[in-house]
């Protein structure tokens, strides 16, 4: 029977999520990349691109092809509430059946599982892990980071950071806070921790 422990690794947008999964592949853990599934259902005719066409229909496709206006689709979401929740109802519960069915396919000898998942607490997921870290920034490392990393202005950046759940929200349900603040280095050695103690020594 496999032993694979299941984390769900969360944080808001730039404060690190990625660098974390990366430091942890490199301990053994296989990392389920949330972002990357959920554009993989919205290649052309998958699930989610099917639901954006369905409730906004052609004209939220780019001119000259059947890929979705990525630019277009964030603004609706990050400009309108209601319509950010109507769309997470309709993605969320198909990335979460497409994520726990790779984490199925994995060799039984897999020592984690790492649930990279920036929504977790806001899809409602958080209650379907055991083991739950949060990647946490100061918001104005958290800030600066999102308007270099994507060429946002101050506004955009900060449009999109106050969308998400605040970092204090999440702490209840949380068992563990990384802080990505410090240096790589410090992040490292923050995580070969909990490393240990959530999966060698647990």
């Amino acid at each position: 029977k496999s032993k694979m422990k299941k984390i769900a690794l969360t944080g808001g947008i730039a404060s690190g999520k990625s660098t974390a999964a990366g430091i942890l592949q490199k301990f053994g853990a296989r990392i389920i990349d949330a972002d990357r599934i959920t554009h993989r259902l919205q290649a052309p005719h998958e699930p989610i691109w099917d639901a954006y066409v369905a409730r906004y229909g052609q004209g939220i496709l780019l001119a000259d092809s059947e890929e979705l206006n990525r630019p277009k689709i964030a603004d609706i979401i990050y400009r309108d509430k209601q319509e950010r929740l109507a769309i997470n109802a309709i993605a969320h519960p198909l990335v979460k059946r497409a994520m726990f069915a790779e984490a199925a396919a994995l060799p039984a000898d897999c020592p984690a599982a790492v649930f990279d998942i920036p929504l977790l607490f806001e899809s409602g997921m958080a209650k379907d892990f055991a083991i739950v870290w949060l990647i946490y920034v100061p918001p104005e490392v958290q800030l600066a980071r999102l308007m270099h990393r994507d060429g946002m202005t101050r506004e955009t950046a900060g449009r999109i950071i106050a969308a998400q759940m605040p970092a204090e929200e999440k702490l209840p349900g949380t068992d563990l806070v990384i802080n990505n603040g410090v240096g790589r280095y410090m992040t490292r050695r923050q995580l070969i921790a909990a490393w240990h103690a959530f999966v060698i020594d647990a």
